[in-house]
């Protein structure tokens, strides 16, 4: 009898044992499914990322393209506006000038150089401005 009672011992421990070995591979079973769940999720929120990265990125080069554009009209318009002013200038150095009203002086009106006086035969009173000397009416 107590070899039966032997062998049912090691019958229950031996089933004890696998039990408790099947219930432990259950667990690391869950707990590895929860690892893998978890790992999903992070690849997908790096995908997410990497999604949103590549809209950025796409959107920044639209920009700069719009920026290029803005640029090249700048440098065109700024071409542009200087060939015109070299135009201007050479039209202007083609073209001969009008006197200066102030270097034809009126028939009174005399230089306050050195070298220069009012005239002798007239006697009436002068006025001067700057340089110019007005002979006034009267």
């Amino acid at each position: 009898m107590r070899l039966r009672m032997a062998i049912r011992i090691c019958r229950r421990a031996r089933s004890s044992r696998r039990r408790h070995k099947v219930a432990r591979g259950t667990q690391l079973a869950d707990q590895a499914r929860k690892t893998m769940d978890e790992v999903v999720g992070s690849v997908k929120q790096v995908t997410g990322l990497i999604g949103e990265i590549a809209d950025a990125n796409a959107e920044q080069t639209a920009g700069l393209e719009q920026v290029n554009q803005a640029v090249a009209a700048m440098d065109q318009a700024t071409q542009q506006n200087a060939a015109l002013v070299g135009q201007r200038q050479r039209a202007r150095r083609a073209k001969p000038r009008p006197p200066c009203p102030l270097q034809s002086a009126p028939s009174g009106a005399t230089s306050s150089g050195k070298n220069s006086e009012p005239h002798p035969a007239s006697h009436a009173p002068t006025r001067q401005l700057g340089k110019l000397r007005y002979r006034l009416p009267g």
